[in-house]
């Protein structure tokens, strides 16, 4: 029996990579979660050739982020702002949790973006197939959604191999990976980036050493950034902006210290 090469896509979304392998009879797909790498393949012909195009915002992880975020930040404050607490030590201490809000921060970033997915369901009309569509692979996943649904009703039909094999060469040609390297950083979270590192900067003793006189101008360079990123990004109407006000919040920080 003629086989056709499969085809393959990878997705890449900020949920991670999954490998997707199109074959004739069969979809092979395999990610690694949690460390651990995990296969699956599901038969054509238990899959509908419908499939269902979905977004959701996911609140919860968003949520708990942001939580996070505000809890650690608030903690920091409370310890460099503490007067029983040494200059050297606080700023030592406040390190510890000004890192877990910029960690909770860029978290809140990656799940501030709606998710846009694909669905399939079974014969049984239970969804088991879930392709995530990212905006820097939108084309390259379009196509490769239709040439599964395709090679779904060739396995429902009752064609010969040959015949199956000469009709899905047809819709075997897929486009070229559009790079994800591509991207460009929205304006709003450059400004978040640029309004913790105005705050983080001055926090550790050897930095404040080693910029000397040169430390307050930097300070004040980097809230300016981030201040007029946050500001740009209102202007432009980006999606995601009102988290601009994080780094427009941040960017006024330093300046009440000086």
């Amino acid at each position: 029996m003629h086989r056709m090469p499969a085809v393959i896509f990878i997705q890449e979304s900020h949920l991670g990579r999954v490998i997707f392998e199109l074959r004739d009879d069969a979809l092979s797909f395999s990610q690694r979660r949690f460390g651990r790498r995990i296969e699956g393949q599901i038969p054509l012909r238990r899959l509908a050739p419908e499939c269902e195009t979905r977004a959701i915002s996911p609140t919860r992880p968003l949520t708990i982020s942001l939580i996070g975020a505000f809890l650690s930040g608030g903690l920091a404050w409370g310890i460099v702002q503490s007067p029983s607490i040494p200059a050297g030590a606080a700023a030592y201490l406040a390190e510890w949790p000004g890192i877990v809000c910029v960690i909770c921060i860029v978290r809140a970033i990656r799940w501030s973006r709606r998710i846009e997915y694909y669905r399939f369901n079974n014969i049984w009309k239970r969804p088991v197939l879930h392709i995530i569509r990212e905006k820097a692979q939108a084309a390259e996943c379009d196509a490769f959604v239709a040439a599964l649904i395709r090679q779904i009703e060739l396995a429902e039909s009752d064609l010969s191999p040959d015949e199956r094999a000469a009709l899905l060469a047809e819709a075997r040609e897929m486009p070229a990976t559009q790079s994800a390297s591509g991207l460009v950083l929205s304006r709003w979270k450059g400004s978040i980036a640029l309004g913790i590192l105005a705050c983080l900067l001055p926090l550790p003793p050897p930095i404040r050493a080693g910029f000397g006189g040169l430390l307050l101008p930097v300070v004040i360079v980097l809230c300016a950034g981030g201040a007029s990123l946050s500001v740009f990004s209102f202007l432009s109407k980006e999606r995601g902006r009102w988290f601009g006000l994080i780094g427009l919040l941040l960017s006024l920080v330093p300046p009440a210290f000086y």
